[in-house]
C-alpha cells in the first residue's frame, strides 16, 4: 500500500490536504478536457476527493494515488458524458485529455493505451506530415521535446508549436463531434 493512502486511511487531515492541494488543479484541468465545463469539472474532482476521504479504507489501489485519482476522474467524466448520451467511441476525448497533461498518458492502463494508440494513428492520418511525425514521436513513442528536436533537426520551440497545433486540431475535431452529439 502506498504511503499516501495509508495516511488517508488513518484520517490524517494534513496529508489529505497536501494531496488535495497538489493534485486538485491538474485533475480539474484534466476533467475539463472531457467536460468542457469548469464548474462541472471542479464539482466532479471535489466529489472524487470526498469519496477518497470517506472510503479510502475500502479501496484496493494497485498504482500510485495520483494514477488512481486520474483514472477515477477520467472514468467519472466518461460516465457523466454517457449519462447525457455523449459517447467517445473513437477515444478522441481520451486523446485530447492526454495531450493537456504530459504525465496523464502514463496513468492509463496498458489496454486503454493500446486502444488510444490505434485511435491516435487514425487521427494522425489527418495531420500534416511534419506535425504527424512530431505528434507520433511524442505521444506514441514517448520522446522528449529535446529528442524530437534532435531527430527532426528542428528547434525545441518548433516541436512545442507543432504539438500545440496538433492538439488544437484534435481539440477542434473533438469539439465538433461533441457539438454534433449534443444535437442528437
Amino acid at each position: 500500500m502506498n504511503l499516501e493512502i495509508h495516511h488517508i486511511i488513518n484520517r490524517d487531515q494534513k496529508a489529505f490536504q497536501r494531496l488535495f492541494e497538489l493534485l486538485y488543479p491538474g485533475l480539474v484541468e484534466y476533467a475539463y478536457r472531457f467536460l468542457y465545463d469548469r464548474a462541472a469539472s471542479e464539482d466532479l474532482v471535489q466529489e472524487v476527493f470526498v469519496d477518497l476521504w470517506e472510503n479510502a479504507a475500502s479501496y484496493d489501489i494497485h498504482t500510485t494515488i495520483k494514477g488512481y485519482l486520474y483514472s477515477t476522474v477520467r472514468n467519472r467524466c466518461l460516465n457523466q458524458l454517457k449519462s447525457v448520451k455523449i459517447t467517445d467511441r473513437d477515444a478522441i476525448l481520451d486523446i485530447s485529455a492526454s495531450l493537456c497533461s504530459p504525465d496523464s498518458i502514463e496513468l492509463i492502463e496498458q489496454q486503454e493505451k493500446e486502444a488510444m494508440t490505434r485511435k491516435a494513428k487514425f487521427i494522425l492520418e489527418r495531420l500534416p506530415q511534419k506535425m504527424r511525425k512530431i505528434f507520433s514521436l511524442k505521444v506514441i513513442e514517448g520522446y522528449s521535446y529535446a529528442e524530437i528536436a534532435e531527430e527532426m533537426g528542428v528547434s525545441i520551440n518548433t516541436v512545442k508549436t507543432q504539438l500545440k497545433r496538433a492538439r488544437n486540431k484534435i481539440t477542434h475535431l473533438n469539439e465538433l463531434i461533441v457539438l454534433f452529439l449534443r444535437t442528437l
